[in-house]
């Protein structure tokens, strides 16, 4: 009867763990690049939206301008006002999860207006850097290690399931077999689901490490905002005639999050660079390129069905590798 139940109990943990692992991906399914991805099929599957390369060039563009400024505001952020706390990590996590939601909605609406394709460009922009300044630091801290995993994946799983979708909407980039405002309807119900799962995660603290004995949006009243206060006095104690030497030390007091060992430099760097050789030059020119292939035309069909296979198998090879590296454990440095 004890074996039993110990069997019985390592069943109901397992459940539990699953269960945990599947809310958190539908979360970052929701809260990553699904808007972006969603618009780079749209200009596969849309060539008088894609204007042979024009639209995803000018959605690279302005998601760059928006990338930069915020960065830069994340960055000034802690010298303004101190560390950034739970609430508001919590909050502005689910504000970018709820744009996202919104800005499929509003793409089933009205994907042929150049101007709110552009609009839901800049917000998935927004919504997938901000997931990555805001949610993953917030999870990271707050809730089990492990759930990083999930949650990664999940930003890659929306692309592999809106590469199937547009891939089953149009295998050539040409012919549809049901209209584009139905499958951004398909993208916003699944987004939906992560936005319900991010509610039921927040209101029965799924996830969170066992030594917390309070929420996050608790724990940040009292801790956060003390640090914040307490390191600007004791900025200011140690330079009293120096403002210099006060902005100097807050800003290396900044860059000290940025600290890693050694052995982690050169996978941060190749990482930066694929990151960069992926979306500064493929994703700009890869549409360009394809069609060019075309011996008829640069808008003929077999360059067209190119882009269509090519942007296919690369939004679902790397979330593939993704979800397999998701279900093992990383070594802690």
């Amino acid at each position: 009867s004890c074996r039993a139940s110990h069997v019985g109990m390592a069943a109901t943990n397992a459940c539990h763990a699953g269960l945990t692992y599947l809310a958190f991906l539908a979360v970052g399914t929701s809260c990553g690049w699904f808007v972006v991805n969603g618009l780079y099929n749209l200009a596969a599957n849309e060539p008088e939206i894609a204007e042979g390369g024009k639209m995803i060039g000018e959605i690279n563009r302005n998601g760059a301008l928006v990338s930069l400024i915020l960065c830069a505001l994340f960055g000034l952020y802690p010298l303004v006002f101190g560390k950034i706390s739970n609430r508001v990590e919590i909050w502005s996590s689910s504000l970018l999860i709820l744009l996202s939601l919104l800005s499929l909605a509003l793409l089933s609406v009205a994907w042929k207006v150049p101007a709110i394709v552009q609009l839901c460009g800049i917000f998935g922009n927004l919504v997938g850097n901000g997931s990555i300044l805001l949610l993953f630091p917030l999870i990271a801290t707050n809730y089990r290690g492990w759930l990083v995993a999930p949650l990664r994946a999940g930003t890659d799983l929306s692309s592999m399931i809106s590469a199937f979708l547009a891939q089953a909407q149009s295998s050539n980039g040409v012919d549809r077999s049901y209209p584009t405002w139905l499958l951004f309807l398909f993208y916003t119900i699944i987004s939906c689901s992560g936005l319900v799962a991010w509610c039921v995660i927040l209101k029965y603290d799924i996830g969170l490490r066992a030594a917390d004995t309070k929420k996050p949006q608790d724990a940040d009243l009292e801790a956060v905002s003390a640090a914040s206060s307490v390191t600007n006095e004791e900025s200011l104690k140690q330079y009293p005639d120096n403002g210099h030497s006060k902005i100097k030390d807050l800003i290396g007091k900044s860059l000290e999050s940025y600290a890693c060992p050694r052995s982690l430099v050169a996978p941060i760097v190749m990482a930066s660079l694929t990151q960069i050789t992926q979306w500064s030059i493929v994703g700009t020119i890869g549409e360009i390129g394809a069609e060019m292939c075309d011996p008829e035309s640069c808008s003929g069909r077999s360059g067209r069905f190119v882009f269509r296979l090519s942007l296919t198998l690369s939004q679902i090879l790397v979330p593939l590798g993704s979800l397999v590296s998701s279900l093992g454990t990383c070594p802690r440095w």
